[in-house]
């Protein structure tokens, strides 16, 4: 049986449940299996990402699509029907990456159905992070989706599924310890920090771009009592809203070079395409430091400072590749809940799919019965019209409840094949047959035609 149409899923009682006659697909690049320069080749920016949306969604095999890009993944999560639609999604994927085709392919992770979701599920309760437990990537989710929803691509059943990926995030936090110390990717930063120069207390740290990784890494410095705080970002204003909040000095973006010959720490998280720090200007600010040794964390995606900093004497660069390594720890701690959380998704997963199938019965047998109903009522009123003249009120009575008896009785053995329905193809031959609507998917979609 193929399965792109369907949810491959088996319950106690062997039954096969649908997604209301659709696929739901996942394909992607993640931390766990790409090289960073090329997960940051293939990384959507806010200004690529409504043009990478609209372009998803001129696929015919995408009835609704969205986008997730961090700093640890870049996937796209389709719903659609057709055994090409994992296909057109990694097309997509790498005609947008700009990364080489073949390097992307061999990367390139596809799952479909009962596993798509189940990734979906594991990645907004950051049960799949670098650093399990972090707040942000359950926010970069609903960014996602909040995005596709401001584009007018959303879909009943895809709405139904972010709902539900919303609500099992919250359990995962609320029942299980993943989420009790506060862990993120700025938070790994500054241990890193602390690991190379020990106490942290008396450091001069810059801190590169004033958003929310950059402010977590701010609040976890100040934490750690470092002697002075130096806040660069595009926007001065930003920068200066957060240097008053937390007494730092903020600067223009144009004064970076400048003030990085006084520190010894920087911390580089803003979301500019291209390096905001690169090796000829760290060489020639260097001698002025009287090459007093700095380090540098790079924590973005795409990354702010060139890699070929790292070969000058005295300079160490660290970016997301180097934070696993001290995320190692934090996993280990948090197994035992990771495995909680796991088993939290695995459950919710499995209701929800069952829930799909069986409001996809309820929903067969209803549309037969009326489906027949209406036949008999047909035939019956076209028997009334010729017997009229001869017929009484009570005859005609006595015919009506008979179609009632007929209709019930016709539809006795459809409803009971379709509660113990083995397969749910067999669902979908009995729909042909009858010429049912397809639900969700009744109605032509009112965005088609405006995408393309």
């Amino acid at each position: 049986m193929a399965a792109t149409a369907i949810f491959e899923v088996y319950g106690h009682n062997g039954m096969e449940k649908t997604l209301a006659d659709h696929n739901f697909v996942v394909v992607g690049l993640s931390h766990h299996n790409t090289p960073l320069p090329l997960l940051e080749q293939a990384t959507f920016d806010q200004n690529r990402l409504p043009l990478a949306l609209r372009d998803l969604h001129t696929r015919k095999q995408v009835k609704s699509g969205l986008i997730i890009s961090t700093c640890n993944r870049v996937e796209v999560y389709a719903l659609g029907k057709g055994e090409a639609l994992p296909k057109s999604c990694e097309e997509f994927l790498l005609h947008w990456c700009r990364g080489p085709a073949e390097e992307v392919r061999r990367h390139l992770y596809k799952k479909e159905g009962k596993a798509a979701l189940q990734q979906l599920f594991d990645v907004a309760a950051s049960l799949d992070s670098m650093v399990p437990g972090e707040p942000q990537v359950f926010g970069q989710v609903k960014a996602a989706y909040a995005q596709q929803m401001r584009l007018h691509y959303n879909h009943p059943l895809m709405d139904r599924i972010m709902r539900k990926t919303f609500s099992v995030a919250k359990r995962v936090r609320t029942e299980t310890g993943i989420a009790t110390q506060p862990v993120s990717l700025a938070y790994v930063a500054v241990e890193l920090a602390r690991k190379i120069f020990g106490e942290l207390r008396g450091s001069k740290v810059m801190l590169v771009g004033a958003g929310k990784m950059g402010e977590l890494a701010l609040r976890h410095l100040m934490a750690r009592g470092i002697s002075e705080l130096i806040i660069c970002n595009r926007s001065y204003q930003n920068a200066l809203t957060l240097a008053t909040e937390f007494s730092a000095t903020a600067i223009h973006m144009e004064a970076l070079t400048e003030y990085l010959k006084q520190v010894d720490i920087v911390i580089a998280s803003t979301a500019a395409q291209g390096f905001l720090i690169n090796k000829k200007s760290v060489s020639m600010m260097m001698p002025e430091r009287m090459n007093r040794p700095i380090f540098f964390i790079d924590i973005a995606m795409p990354r702010n400072i060139d890699p070929m900093v790292n070969r000058i004497d005295n300079v160490y660069l660290y970016n997301l590749d180097d934070l696993k390594t001290v995320s190692i720890r934090n996993v280990e701690q948090r197994k035992q809940e990771m495995v909680k959380g796991t088993q939290i998704v695995a459950g919710e997963v499995e209701s929800f799919l069952s829930t799909l199938a069986q409001q996809r019965f309820r929903d067969t047998i209803g549309q037969l019965q009326q489906s027949v109903k209406k036949i008999v009522e047909i035939e019956m009123g076209v028997v009334a019209d010729r017997l009229k003249q001869s017929l009484s009120p009570e005859e005609i009575d006595v015919l009506k409840r008979s179609s009632e008896r007929l209709t019930a009785k016709l539809m006795q053995q459809p409803a009971h094949f379709l509660k113990n329905a083995a397969v749910a193809r067999e669902v979908e031959v009995l729909r042909q047959a009858f010429g049912l609507a397809n639900g969700l998917d009744s109605e032509e979609d009112p965005h088609r035609q405006s995408r393309q």
